[in-house]
């Protein structure tokens, strides 16, 4: 329901000529450049296919993208909405898919990406969002099952993961879960069961493991003990049974 009234909203501000793109005169594969006497610095250019179908919508000033920016598919269908100022993208940006529904929901401030973007599968439903500041990823950015639950979230700031980081199975639960400083891991991680049990733990430093690693049982017992230095794996590394004895042992 918001994208449809993001698009109602969005089109009922747009004159009428521009929407219904069969209702405008035109030979076939033609080009028609006028002026409105209420705005004579503004140049229109309207481009129709070989059926007289307008097919895209230009408007111009001082020969500079200005104004509104509109394309039709072949049946005079909009398919795409953009705004200009002063030759550079501003505001909303929306294009549509073959049965006019939103694919993507987007902003611009002077031709950089600033604000949420939306992204929708062929069926309406959000597949992603994600924030933007000045062209850059900056804040939350995540990404959607078909059934609305989240694949994953992660957190950014200029265009780099920073903070938590999550990823989730369809049904919900979490699949695992990392800390990322400048892009790169850093910090404790996990991972789980589709059930939601923990499956293994351990940390990065700056992308590299360190520490102490585990890995789990779906009952909780251990099934893999050892240590990291650097990256490495460092002194005995130990594998278990469900029952909690040892089974195998490395030595590094």
């Amino acid at each position: 329901m918001r994208k449809e009234l993001i698009l109602l909203s969005v089109f009922f501000l747009l004159p009428f000529h521009l929407i219904v793109a069969q209702n405008v005169p035109a030979t076939a594969s033609d080009t028609i450049t006028r002026t409105l006497d209420a705005d004579p610095s503004l140049t229109i250019l309207d481009l129709y296919n070989s059926s007289g179908v307008l097919v895209e919508h230009q408007e111009f000033r001082n020969n500079k993208n200005d104004g509104t920016w509109i394309q039709y598919n072949d049946k005079g269908a909009p398919v795409s909405y953009r705004q200009y100022r002063n030759g550079q993208l501003n505001g909303a940006s929306l294009t549509l898919n073959p049965r006019g529904m939103l694919v993507k929901e987007e902003y611009y401030l002077n031709d950089a990406l600033n604000g949420w973007r939306h992204k929708y599968d062929s069926n309406a439903r959000l597949k992603g969002i994600e924030y933007y500041k000045n062209g850059k990823l900056n804040g939350e950015k995540t990404s959607y099952y078909s059934n609305g639950k989240p694949v994953q979230t992660f957190t950014y700031v200029d265009d780099q993961k920073n903070g938590q980081a999550q990823w989730y199975y369809q049904n919900g639960n979490v699949t695992a879960k990392y800390v990322f400083t400048n892009g790169v891991p850093n910090g404790p991680f996990s991972t789980y069961y589709n059930t939601g049990e923990l499956m293994s733990k351990g940390q990065f430093i700056m992308g590299k493991y360190a520490g102490s690693y585990l890995e789990y049982f779906e009952n909780g017992s251990i099934k893999l003990k050892g240590q990291y230095k650097d990256g490495n794996k460092v002194g005995n590394w130990k594998e278990y049974d469900e029952n909690g004895k040892v089974i195998h042992t490395d030595k590094y």
